[in-house]
């Protein structure tokens, strides 16, 4: 079965259910959407924008898609890369509720210092990328003490 059927349909049918106000970009047809958009932008009264990009188990970001979310970040938007559609939908109840780690539990995130490279954003298995500024304002900071 294609992404589309098993988690780009569902989540937007649970979207739906769940009265949140989403834009999603079609994948299975030609999109008027900028290339490299994430798959699902959600909209909740008074807060920056969530956007999720799912992608399989093995799936990487193309570079357009890592532009586009560096850019949307840097404007204190939230991007996130979802690998199923338990972790997507914890996201956004965690998002939703607002709590005060808004998703940071969901995904498992942390920023952590990466010696002379500085911080970095770290998954709890493996370094995903340098920390931006809108990382720092998001993600909790662990420090690692010896």
């Amino acid at each position: 079965m294609s992404e589309i059927a098993t988690l780009h349909a569902p989540f937007a049918a649970w979207l739906r259910m769940s009265g949140i106000e989403h834009i999603r970009a079609r994948s299975d047809e030609r999109s008027t959407i900028e290339s490299g958009w994430p798959d699902f932008t959600i909209l909740l009264p008074n807060r920056p924008a969530l956007m999720i990009e799912f992608k399989s188990a093995k799936g990487k970001e193309s570079p357009a898609q890592v532009a586009v979310r560096s850019r949307l970040e840097a404007r204190g938007h939230r991007c996130y890369v979802c690998r199923g559609f338990d972790a997507a939908i914890a996201l956004v109840d965690a998002w939703r509720a607002g709590s005060d780690d808004d998703g940071r539990r969901a995904t498992g995130c942390v920023i952590r210092r990466r010696g002379p490279d500085g911080d970095w954003l770290h998954d709890g298995a493996k370094w995903l990328r340098k920390a931006t500024i809108a990382d720092h304002a998001f993600y909790k900071r662990e420090e690692i003490s010896k």
